[in-house]
């Protein structure tokens, strides 16, 4: 009993570890695609679609990392 009590807090303290990381790691990248699109902008430099679709990568790769956490806790409560 007592060893599943362990391997149940050991499994929530590591998807807790997991949902911090991805959730930071995912906005970093939101962030940086971000920040790629305003200095392309306040620089003056025309974007052009290859860095368009570059950044709208990076910003989809970002916001599914930040969501993927999320997503899992939804599923596990239900």
């Amino acid at each position: 009993m007592a060893k599943m009590m362990r391997a149940n807090d050991e499994s929530k303290l590591t998807f807790a570890v997991e949902e911090i990381v991805l959730s930071f790691v995912g906005a970093l990248v939101l962030c940086f695609g971000v920040l790629v699109l305003m200095i392309s902008h306040v620089q003056g430099l025309k974007v052009d679609w290859p860095s368009f679709v570059l950044v709208v990568f990076v910003v989809w790769l970002g916001l599914l990392l930040f969501m993927v956490p999320i997503i899992r806790k939804i599923e596990s409560l239900m």
